[in-house]
């Protein structure tokens, strides 16, 4: 398996009004440990073209790069819902974890980035792999269900602006715990440091889902996919979610 890979998480925006975050570092193996360096965390409005070049450009030491995308990859329904997302808010549901409807009404904009990822030579598979460029989608609600061992969904993306900022740090909470007992060592730079304390505002809240994609990326390489539950397949859209 490589030692070394470049780890990508995206909150990426389903339209184009608001901005894309991602976050992006350095996952080495160092003896039995893995390290997580040079963390870069990004906001900016990209359109697809500048997007997918981004995500193409970011991996410039040619390593295998895994990139976790919080929005679907793949879609084939033009109405509805995805089989993978009854899957999913059939098992999380009890959880507030549910997924919202996904079709090629509503998701134009992250298919067409998937399209153009393709193109490029990213994979978008649900299997495993430890070479060359992969692409993923991930759904975070269920990922903290199972990192964060908590019983329901933290409610950062809704309500008043009180009870987002309150929810807010109840997710900053809950991570920092998860990262002082995380199975690999995280070198927290400025960026993350300055998120993890961070009042509640829209930016901050997207770009602390990036950095938890990332994460997720991270478990995906460590454990080699065993560690992870995959619902869905590659035909119809999958979403990978880590296990506790």
């Amino acid at each position: 398996m490589n030692q070394k890979w470049q780890v990508t998480g995206v909150d990426l925006a389903w339209g184009n009004k608001m901005p894309d975050a991602i976050a992006t570092g350095a996952l080495v193996k160092d003896g039995e440990r893995w390290i997580l360096s040079h963390i870069k965390v990004i906001y900016e409005h990209c359109s697809v073209t500048e997007i997918s070049t981004l995500l193409l450009n970011l991996n410039g030491r040619d390593l295998s790069h895994i990139i976790a995308i919080d929005a679907p990859l793949i879609c084939q329904n033009n109405t509805g819902s995805r089989p993978v997302d009854k899957e999913c808010s059939s098992l999380y549901r009890k959880y507030e974890a549910g997924c919202h409807p996904v079709n090629l009404n509503l998701v134009n904009r992250p298919i067409e980035i998937a399209d153009r990822l393709r193109e490029q030579g990213v994979i978008i598979s649900k299997n495993w792999q430890d070479h060359g460029s992969r692409a993923i989608e991930v759904y975070p609600h269920p990922a903290m269900i199972h990192w964060f061992g908590i019983e329901k969904t933290i409610k950062y993306k809704k309500g008043r602006v009180s009870e987002k900022k309150a929810a807010f740090g109840e997710y900053q909470t809950h991570l920092k715990n998860w990262l002082e007992k995380s199975p690999f060592q995280i070198k927290i730079d400025e960026d993350v440091s300055t998120l993890l304390d961070a009042p509640w505002n829209k930016a901050a809240e997207d770009q602390l889902d990036a950095f938890f994609c990332l994460l997720i990326a991270c478990w995906e390489v460590i454990y080699e996919g065993k560690q992870s539950r995959t619902l869905g397949n590659n035909e119809t859209g999958f979403i990978v979610i880590p296990k506790s």
